[in-house]
């Protein structure tokens, strides 16, 4: 699971990223989740609903390419095809 990449949605060009990462904050928050720690600074927030915790970012990638940021290097660089 870790580095995994659980769902990928794709901003619209010119999107307001600073209001892009609040309302994810906003919608996380509202489907139960408790938020532990966040940095504006590189667009990532963590929260936890027992036993999970999350990770959530706004990254400039394709997600369907095998992510080379944080950890994600550790998880063996494979990626399942979809």
């Amino acid at each position: 699971m870790h580095g995994s990449i659980l769902e990928a949605r794709q901003l619209p060009a010119g999107a307001d990223l600073k209001r892009a990462f609040l309302v994810a904050m906003l919608e996380w928050l509202d489907a139960g989740w408790t938020l532990t720690e966040f940095s504006s600074a590189s667009a990532a927030f963590f929260c936890v609903r027992n036993p999970e915790r999350r990770m959530i970012s706004i990254d400039p990638t394709n997600p369907h390419d095998v992510p080379m940021y944080g950890g994600a290097h550790l998880g063996g660089g494979q990626r399942s095809p979809g």
